[in-house]
């Protein structure tokens, strides 16, 4: 009398994740990940069938290479001990965060801690214009990880210009380091490694994030500065590699 076997089929479920743009502002909350493994059972074609019936589940492992780096929290925590508790901003990058201190006077601080370890790295520093009419600083700071790019972008908002035509500046890093977003000769913005001065290039009515891209307004050149913020330019800007191309 012949027997017949039967034989198991292996199946695996690739699970994949996608995102194009990370963005932080003060305490955001940044996504947790996990990581899964699991061995399945397998039935010879020499076993029996009484024994082939049943199965035994082996319980999951975890490999060294699944065990993750610090977890945000950890990291945040690690930046106000180094920063002596100023306010920051974190944003993810691949590996890890960057993140800007700001002291409400002025300075600003890029840092970046990646990898396995909890401490920061001060990869630059920059300033942002005085506020007018000696007024106490009220900024606001925002960061993104725009479409493209492996470095954070921050934008600082505040009363920089009597005039209300300068209320913005953007940060991020390039070929000259970490600096003031400004207007080059190409026609481009880029990081200028430099804070704005007293030229104040590098000002603009209003930077944003706008679907992965970094959006500024401006003045109209052909309109009275009254008529800035009812009738504002507005350009949405790529990242070339090296700077922002108008798009």
């Amino acid at each position: 009398m012949k027997r017949l076997v039967a034989a198991g089929v292996l199946g695996t479920l690739i699970i994949t994740g996608c995102s194009s743009v990370t963005q932080g502002s003060g305490q955001a909350r940044q996504a947790r990940t996990t990581s899964h493994s699991a061995d399945f059972p397998s039935t010879s074609a020499s076993q029996s069938s009484s024994a082939a019936s049943s199965t035994t589940a082996t319980a999951p492992t975890t490999s060294p290479s699944a065990i993750t780096g610090p977890t945000r929290q950890q990291r945040e925590d690690r930046l106000t001990a180094q920063s002596n508790g100023e306010a920051h901003v974190l944003v993810a990058v691949p590996g890890g965060f960057e993140a800007a201190t700001y002291d409400r006077v002025g300075g600003i601080q890029f840092w970046r801690s990646v990898g396995r370890a909890v401490d920061w790295t001060r990869t630059g520093g920059s300033r942002y214009p005085d506020e007018v009419d000696g007024r106490p600083y009220q900024v606001a700071v925002s960061g993104a990880r725009l479409r493209g790019m492996v470095h954070a972008t921050f934008i600082v908002k505040g009363q920089f210009t009597a005039d209300n035509s300068g209320l913005a500046v953007a940060y991020t890093t390039g070929p000259k380091g970490w600096g003031a977003i400004k207007a080059e000769p190409s026609g481009n913005i880029g990081p200028s490694g430099q804070p704005v001065g007293a030229d104040r290039i590098g000002l603009s009515l209003n930077f944003g994030f706008v679907s992965g891209r970094l959006q500024t307004q401006d003045c109209p050149l052909n309109q009275p500065i009254a008529n800035c913020g009812a009738n504002p330019v507005t350009k949405l800007w790529a990242w070339t590699g090296a700077d922002f191309r108008r798009v």
